[in-house]
């Protein structure tokens, strides 16, 4: 039993690394790409990747705490990233431990999903309340970010299911 504690241990540890390597790619390369006057942003696709594997439970706590990492390096709104990422976190697990199977088209799909929520409520908290650009401009930059970053989504994937198989789910029995 206490091997099973440790091993879960050391799956959140790797999880939370491998975050880390993701968040420095996040802002020092991929915030200097820009194609279509947009940028990648893989870090709702972490949350969506590791709520996926994990149920929303841990998808919650997990999208927390980086949410709390994203807004202490990424401004400009403190607590957006660290709220939006426990509700997504804990959204995704739950629709994937009830309907879907865990598999790539469910990552990849997820990942969508919740970079397009991610775009809706930043758009809306620093944009579209404050009167500073129009609903279409919602458009204009999500539709390519959305599909600059689904061009990432497989790195991100095939790394946080990685440590998934490699450590196994405490909930499901799920093992390499």
């Amino acid at each position: 039993m206490a091997w099973l504690r440790y091993r879960g241990i050391v799956k959140w540890i790797v999880y939370s690394l491998v975050f880390l390597a993701f968040l420095l790619l996040q802002t020092g390369v991929l915030a200097r790409v820009r194609v279509w006057g947009v940028s990648p942003n893989i870090l709702p696709t972490v949350v969506a990747v590791v709520a996926m594997s994990e149920g929303r439970t841990a998808g919650a706590v997990y999208g927390f705490f980086i949410g709390l990492w994203c807004d202490a390096v990424i401004p400009p709104v403190p607590a957006v990233h660290a709220v939006l990422f426990l509700l997504l976190g804990a959204g995704i697990g739950h629709v994937t431990e009830k309907l879907f199977r865990k598999n790539f088209l469910t990552g990849f799909l997820c990942s969508l999903v919740a970079l397009a929520a991610f775009d809706v409520v930043f758009f809306v908290v620093l944009y579209l309340i404050p009167g500073r650009a129009a609903l279409h401009n919602l458009v204009l930059v999500a539709a390519p970010e959305i599909a600059l970053t689904a061009l990432c989504v497989p790195a991100v994937y095939v790394s946080l299911r990685a440590v998934a198989r490699r450590f196994g789910n405490e909930l499901t029995g799920e093992t390499s």
